[in-house]
């Protein structure tokens, strides 16, 4: 019996001080938070944002917007009274007029390359300031929630999240989905040109006569294309990429060598610096042949011919190719599908809002190879 009234006397003076501390809380009200240039936000949105925030800080006891609803009414002269309230005469007057002991009111400003946040608490009895902080971010729409709750917690003393702080803070401290989510992501899809180099084989019969089966060309040709890109992982520093790069090549000679690549590659954000890798597919004239003692080049179809003996004219049947057969380069034969394999690097040099990407690749064949270069220019689209 003894047990069981001390436990309750235990329990009544535990939730005895529990509601003399929840007393001794002073109040505080959040009304609207003014918002200047911001999307997708309004300023009740912003206060009632600030107001749960705020709360879950246990630092004051908040006046909720039921707690204040006659705020909207006429006050006793018959003024119309608005949670639209951002001067310091109009916070001490409306805090007077609900009760409240402190008032919290901010702003929340986005400009070209920022999101810059202010609040201020004051204290209704004294009309002073208490706390006020001004804190810059940079301009990611939709991390303003965080934003609010590191002003916040830095205006009122309390541990920070820095890892969060830093990536709304910091440019490219560490690019990921938080500070590079649809803002900062860096999208070099545009146009591609530049030059590519033969060698091997490939190399020697581009240059030789057409009568040859060369294409009477200098292995040298210039390549235009356009590179679209995709963006499936973005974490860290890292992007992971697919790439596809339709281009022509050869147009300045007289040639049109279409081909078709397919990438997968990785970008540091913050350098621009990538590497990527993937099959290339491309159409060019191939036809069979046989190169003879002299190794000089003949088609298949040259050997089959019927030979006429110039003595009698009787048709001699030809004796069949001793030569192997194979298939190669050649102007005079029918297009067909290549395959290769095409590994590049580059990086983006950057000017304000235009990216320029420079990359170096090789593309790796059976019996040939070929390595060029290509520059482009996009310029980068904020999403909203």
């Amino acid at each position: 019996m003894k047990t069981s009234y001390f436990a309750i006397l235990a329990l009544l003076l535990l939730n005895g001080s529990h509601l003399f501390s929840q007393s001794n809380k002073p109040n505080c009200a959040v009304l609207n938070i003014k918002q200047v240039g911001v999307f997708n936000y309004s300023n009740e949105v912003l206060g009632n944002i600030t107001r749960r925030e705020f709360s879950k800080l246990d630092i004051y006891e908040i006046l909720y917007s039921e707690d204040v609803k006659d705020l909207t009414k006429k006050d006793s002269l018959g003024r119309s009274n608005s949670f639209d309230c951002f001067s310091k005469q109009c916070l001490t007057n409306t805090g007077k007029l609900i009760g409240a002991d402190k008032m919290l009111s901010g702003q929340v400003e986005q400009m070209k390359d920022a999101i810059v946040i202010s609040f201020r608490i004051i204290d209704v009895k004294t009309n002073k300031v208490e706390y006020s902080n001004t804190k810059e971010f940079l301009n990611i729409n939709d991390q303003i929630k965080n934003m609010i709750i590191i002003s916040l917690k830095e205006m009122m003393g309390r541990e920070l999240d820095e890892e969060l702080e830093n990536l709304l803070i910091k440019k490219f401290s560490r690019e990921n989905y938080i500070n590079n989510s649809g803002v900062n992501q860096l999208n070099l899809s545009g146009t591609r040109m530049g030059m590519v180099y033969l060698f091997g084989s490939n190399k020697d019969i581009v240059t030789k006569s057409e009568a040859e089966g060369g294409f009477e060309a200098n292995p040298i040709f210039f390549n235009f294309g356009y590179q679209f890109e995709r963006q499936y992982l973005n974490q860290g520093r890292i992007q992971g990429l697919f790439e596809l790069i339709p281009s022509i090549t050869g147009l300045e000679q007289g040639l049109a060598m279409p081909s078709i690549t397919l990438l997968h590659g990785i970008r540091d954000n913050k350098t621009g610096f990538e590497f990527a890798f993937g099959p290339s597919f491309g159409m060019a004239p191939y036809a069979n042949g046989y190169y003879d003692e002299n190794e000089n080049w003949h088609l298949e179809s040259d050997w089959d011919v019927q030979q006429v003996n110039s003595l009698d004219s009787t048709i001699i049947e030809a004796a069949p190719n001793p030569h192997t057969i194979v298939n190669r380069l050649d102007s005079r034969g029918k297009y067909k599908l290549t395959t290769g394999f095409l590994i590049g690097m580059g990086f983006s040099i950057k000017s304000g809002e235009i990216n320029i990407p420079v990359n170096f690749y090789t593309v790796l064949q059976k019996s040939s190879m070929r390595a060029g270069i290509s520059l482009g220019i996009n310029a980068r689209k904020r999403k909203r």
